[in-house]
């Protein structure tokens, strides 16, 4: 486990902005069956600043994001995050009419 000692310097702008966070939303669509890679990255860069912090899903794509939600939850666990029950699970026809701007 990383103890803070973290040598990149974006690593550290990373690591001091999950610091002051309370907890957090993730907003994730769903690829293949599962999030994406950028943020898999995103959580595994640091470990002690996700610690004891509560955090919200909203996920969108096939399935409307619910299989990416649900390996999501079993990652932050492991990161000792405390997952909030409930999700917002966005449609596929809302979130395409959103990117065509037809969504009224």
């Amino acid at each position: 486990m990383n103890r803070r000692n973290y040598s990149n310097e974006l690593g550290k702008k990373w690591a001091a902005k999950i610091g002051e966070a309370h907890g957090c939303i993730i907003v994730t669509p769903e690829y293949n069956h599962g999030y994406t890679a950028d943020l898999k990255n995103a959580l595994d860069w640091v470990f002690l600043e996700w610690n004891n912090k509560p955090v919200g899903f909203v996920s969108y794509g096939s399935a409307v994001g619910a299989r990416a939600v649900e390996q999501l939850r079993q990652v932050v666990i492991e990161l000792q995050m405390v997952p909030i029950r409930n999700a917002i699970h966005i449609p596929i026809e809302v979130s395409l009419a959103v990117m065509k701007e037809t969504f009224r």
